[in-house]
């Protein structure tokens, strides 16, 4: 069975980490582990040349066009049993209308948007006022690159993202409903991994000012079959969940 799995949380919750030492994981077992980097943030999880997996296949892309190009360029390299990962995949979402505006009206996103603010009132005055043609441009931009992603190089996929709080006009925060909280970026996100986990942290000071922290993972939604922890603390992913449930084939 292909994993799909999305670990989410917030800054420092240890997503990247998580997904670096995925990666160690992956390449114990002889699979190629293939990363695109939203923030070019993996290489800082990095000492150096020697503490870098074999298997790591890292790219950066912090545009739109840099991200289809890498789509279309990993269509004839990635094999079928190895490993895909999208740092921050949530950035995906507001990338990909970046570009349509500034493609389509020659401006930044942000300009576009306050044109918008000046021209509709309440909850619709934080995005973009797009016709549903734009709408359907944006979306097919994305489902290319999401689809791929998720069914199209046929591997195990392990994506991350931020968290927001659940809005009550969109039906996909339904899913995580035990953990209060949903993935940033497109609505569509939640229903797409089969596994989601939310990472989290603590910080504590003792008397004498000593700093402990700790971190910790809860199941938003799994595989059936598998068990459920809640704030269960995390020492090591890979022994803790990989190990127990991913054959890594």
């Amino acid at each position: 069975m292909r994993e799909r799995l999305l670990l989410m949380g917030g800054p420092g919750t240890g997503k990247t980490h998580q997904l670096v030492e995925t990666c160690r994981w992956a390449e114990e077992r002889g699979k190629e582990f293939w990363v695109l980097d939203m923030e070019d943030k993996v290489n800082t999880f990095l000492l150096g040349p020697e503490d870098t997996p074999k298997n790591l296949r890292l790219s950066v892309a912090l545009n739109w066009e840099e991200v289809r190009a890498l789509i279309d360029d990993w269509k004839t390299k990635i094999k079928p049993g190895n490993w895909v990962a999208v740092d921050r995949v949530d950035i995906l979402w507001p990338m990909v209308q970046r570009w349509y505006v500034q493609e389509r009206y020659k401006e930044e996103l942000a300009d576009r948007m306050l044109k918008s603010a000046k021209a509709i009132t309440g909850s619709a005055m934080m995005i973009p006022r797009f016709a549903e043609g734009a709408w359907q441009v944006i979306n097919e931009h994305y489902d290319y690159v999401i689809f791929n992603l998720l069914y199209g190089f046929r591997c195990h996929v392990l994506l991350t993202a931020g968290v927001r709080a659940p809005q009550d006009d969109v039906s996909p925060y339904e899913v995580f409903s035990n953990v209060g909280v949903a993935p940033r970026g497109q609505k569509e996100l939640p229903h797409q991994p089969n596994t989601a986990l939310l990472l989290s942290n603590k910080t504590e000071r003792d008397r004498i000012g000593n700093v402990t922290r700790s971190w910790y993972y809860t199941t938003a939604k799994d595989i059936r079959g598998r068990e459920y922890v809640d704030q269960e603390m995390l020492l090591d992913f890979t022994v803790q969940y990989l190990e127990r449930y991913c054959s890594g084939s």
